[in-house]
């Protein structure tokens, strides 16, 4: 394959699906010369995209950079109140839930304020700070390692606490 575009689009498609790729699989399917498909291997490490290994690259897999949860809470603010309305409509009292941190479920729980006798496990510290003087709702706080930017509790103690709830 001689069009350069079209052919790192393919490997770079092939790296995405299967994590790795190998410059003997790659001279073989596009019928091109090692030295081409090295040059397109080190095209996608200067961008930031694949680390090269011996004979071949891996996808460089970096987790997306999680926003402040301040900022996400004016995000979509209307689709969140309808959907934050709707769910507390399924909450009955009686109910043990569990809500997880979030600024969607945030407007849930803003919601279940006027609810009685519900009990609320979460790891979002501002979920429990919204409910911590709701009459009417019990709040369990799972415990763990607070991640700053989310307000959220992690790790294996927050782990065991949901597990044994």
């Amino acid at each position: 394959m001689r069009n350069t575009r079209s052919r790192r689009q393919q490997i770079l498609q092939r790296l995405i699906e299967h994590g790795t790729v190998q410059v003997a699989d790659l001279v073989e399917r596009y019928g091109v010369s090692a030295v081409t498909i090295r040059a397109d291997l080190t095209h996608f490490e200067a961008q930031g995209l694949a680390n090269r290994t011996h004979g071949g690259a891996t996808l460089v897999r970096t987790p997306p950079q999680e926003q402040d949860i301040h900022e996400k809470d004016a995000l979509n603010l209307p689709l969140k109140e309808s959907i934050g309305a709707r769910a507390a409509r399924l909450v009955q009292g009686g109910d043990n839930i569990i809500i997880d941190s979030g600024s969607t479920t945030m407007t849930l729980a803003r919601h279940l304020r006027g609810h009685r006798d519900v009990t609320v496990m979460t790891n979002g510290l501002n979920i429990a700070w919204e409910l911590a003087n709701a009459p009417g709702i019990n709040v369990l706080l799972t415990g763990g390692l607070l991640r700053q930017q989310s307000l959220s509790l992690q790790g294996s103690q927050a782990e065991a606490s949901l597990n044994s709830y």
